[in-house]
């Protein structure tokens, strides 16, 4: 998604919002998120720069609940290879997750009835993905990864909806001046192969063990 500007009914950035509660037909950013990350859609922006800069740890932050991430974009000549790259990386992205997924189930039956330690499962889950030579695609910019998630985006990133978001950006007391680099904006976008993290693969373990038990499997 090209974003240029923040999402309705953000507060604490001091823009000129049009419809200061929100989207005036009741979508909710944050929901809309929750959703795609239930739904396995992966998210990414694209930020017109310098327009969105302002806004890259909100944009980010949702982007990431759902795998994606928010990338800048100064030069329109580059949209069409960061287009390419966000759908590689995002099937990258589904996949590791549905890799993820399978091994979670398998490791899970072994406890065979008895309480599984999440910790424990984790761990095994991340020690079999690693023997797999699972890799995951993000977007770089030439040989460079794009730089985490801020320490705000990822307070940001637990949110469950925009007034709890309203809340948290208060909290964080951050109307974002910060220079946090996103990545060359200008530059040339591609995908890089990079070994899953072990926070990644705990998140993404932990995210199948909840749906397992959901669904009594």
């Amino acid at each position: 998604m090209v974003v240029d500007a923040p999402p309705h009914g953000l507060q604490g950035f001091g823009f000129a919002d049009g419809f200061p509660d929100g989207c005036p037909d009741g979508h909710d950013p944050v929901t809309l998120c929750n959703t795609l990350e239930e739904k396995e859609i992966v998210l990414f922006f694209v930020g017109c720069e310098p327009n969105s800069e302002k806004y890259k740890d909100i944009y980010d932050a949702l982007a990431d609940k759902t795998g994606g991430r928010y990338v800048p974009l100064s030069d329109a000549n580059k949209l069409t290879n960061l287009i390419l790259a966000s759908i590689r990386a995002g099937m990258s992205y589904a996949s590791l997750t549905k890799t993820i997924a399978a091994i979670t189930l398998k490791e899970a039956k072994k406890a065979d009835g008895t309480a599984v330690d999440e910790s424990a499962l984790a761990g095994a889950v991340y020690r079999k993905v690693m023997e797999s030579g699972s890799t995951l695609d993000v977007v770089s910019t030439g040989s460079s990864q794009l730089p985490p998630p801020s320490k705000n985006a990822k307070a940001y990133k637990n949110c469950r909806d925009l007034p709890g978001l309203n809340l948290t950006i208060i909290t964080c007391k951050s109307v974002p001046t910060d220079v946090r680099p996103t990545g060359d904006g200008a530059a040339d976008y591609r995908v890089m192969a990079t070994e899953p993290s072990v926070d990644l693969v705990s998140d993404l373990c932990m995210k199948s063990y909840r749906k397992i038990k959901s669904d009594g499997k």
